[in-house]
């Protein structure tokens, strides 16, 4: 596969994290190209509402009635993820952008699931320090980011685009989402990439929300996050991988219709207060990938982080 200069120096940092996962204490668990015959699932999940189909699913029980012996950990740190499955991991939590960096890098990973759909709720928004009140005065200030690599980065810089503001003015910092608040607090960004449930935390210290970023990329809604594993497992597992989205499933319309239930979950899972988490509306959950859904981020990638790398987008589903 061709690879620009980026690409391939992100080829060798994925081997170098690769050359570390391999020497963790995990490393003797079975790889990814093993076929998981009894079940077992090593799941790597983020610690925001965003895997709240997988917390439901383990808590549920839909999980265990699809036979699936899932063992679910939460990373702070999700742009590891990729490099991980077949290691620590066989199904992480990720988005578009790390995924198709990691396939022009030689990754060979899969989504096997969706994980959100559209909903009124808004899922990513901008929060303000106090006296940042409009989205045209971020020019050259701090934007505090999950990641840079993520969705919510490249969907805040469509987002700042269309609000007039040029994202290349702008200086984002990389942040852990729960220190969010008080990093704005302090004065150390002007402004934070949130999602819920922290961005009702923002709400309730006083931070004006400055606009929501969900639709940046144009009118119709594109999924943002997906579950995504290797290759060789998703090709070794067929029956487990189906399972598994049979699971979430279950779990989408169980918080569909327990929502207040649902909020104890999310209080939970992101280790906040149940009256925190229910300051943030529940979004839309689903495993549906849309077709188009990885041509519209790689054409985005093109346009704001200036990407070159040569990937096959429809590479990067499994059938079904």
């Amino acid at each position: 596969m061709r690879r620009t200069a980026t690409a391939a120096a992100l080829a060798v940092a994925i081997t170098a994290v690769i050359g570390l996962a391999g020497c963790s204490s995990n490393s003797s668990a079975t790889p990814a190209s093993g076929s998981a015959s009894d079940g077992t699932v090593r799941i790597a999940a983020n610690n925001t509402a965003s895997s709240l189909l997988v917390a439901v699913a383990q808590e549920q029980g839909y999980f265990d009635a699809h036979d699936v012996n899932a063992e679910v950990t939460s990373l702070a740190d999700i742009t590891v993820i990729p490099t991980l499955l077949g290691k620590q991991y066989d199904i992480g939590f990720s988005v578009a952008p790390m995924i198709i960096n990691a396939a022009s890098a030689g990754v060979g990973i899969v989504a096997i699931s969706g994980n959100d759909t559209e909903s009124d709720v808004p899922s990513f928004e901008v929060a303000g320090r106090d006296g940042i009140t409009e989205a045209s005065q971020l020019a050259g200030m701090k934007i505090g980011t999950p990641t840079l690599t993520g969705n919510i980065n490249l969907l805040t810089k469509a987002w700042l685009d269309s609000e007039g503001v040029d994202p290349s003015t702008v200086q984002f910092i990389q942040v852990a989402t729960p220190n969010m608040v008080d990093q704005l607090k302090a004065g150390q960004i002007d402004a934070a990439e949130l999602q819920n449930p922290f961005i009702s935390q923002a709400e309730g210290a006083g931070m004006p929300i400055l606009g929501s970023v969900d639709k940046a990329l144009g009118g119709d809604y594109v999924g943002q996050s997906f579950w995504i594993t290797t290759s060789d497992w998703a090709k070794a597992n067929p029956e487990l991988a189906e399972r598994f989205r049979a699971a979430l499933d279950d779990a989408a319309s169980w918080i569909s219709a327990n929502k207040d239930e649902a909020y104890q979950t999310v209080a939970d899972f992101t280790k906040v207060s149940v009256d925190v988490a229910k300051q943030s509306p529940i979004s839309g959950y689903g495993t549906a990938i849309a077709p188009a859904t990885f041509s519209t981020w790689l054409d985005a990638m093109t346009k704001y982080n200036g990407f070159a790398g040569a990937v096959d987008v429809d590479s990067l589903t499994v059938a079904g």
